[in-house]
């Protein structure tokens, strides 16, 4: 997973890449223990990008994206110069917000190509 700013994920934006994007802080319980989740999300999504957005960072200019995220976890999956800000689970985990589950199958929906 790499480091990004709000700028890079316009970037990736712009040239119509796909990506995973997590905002987190390193304060929030929740992110930490969501990190090996995402983690065996990056093994097994080896053709999407994935990036992380620090909010406590200053010069990660998260701000740029604050009418799409609500808090930390929040994530924003991006394709075809579009980005979609992820929903809260039905059914949040208790130890990391989202569950590898619930975001193996947003990436699958999201990412499935067109037949």
């Amino acid at each position: 997973m790499k480091k990004a700013t709000a700028r890079d994920l316009c970037k990736v934006i712009f040239y119509n890449q796909e990506g995973f994007a997590l905002f987190k802080s390193a304060n929030c319980y929740l992110c930490r223990a969501l990190e090996p989740k995402i983690q065996r999300l990056i093994e097994k999504y080896k053709n999407i990008n994935f990036y992380f957005v620090d909010v406590d960072d200053e010069d990660a200019q998260a701000d740029m994206f604050r009418d799409y995220v609500d808090g930390v976890p929040s994530a924003i999956l991006i394709k075809e110069g579009k980005f979609f800000p992820l929903k809260d689970p039905p059914n949040p985990d208790r130890e990391s917000w989202f569950g590898y589950d619930y975001l193996d199958k947003e990436i699958i929906k999201f990412f499935k190509e067109e037949e």
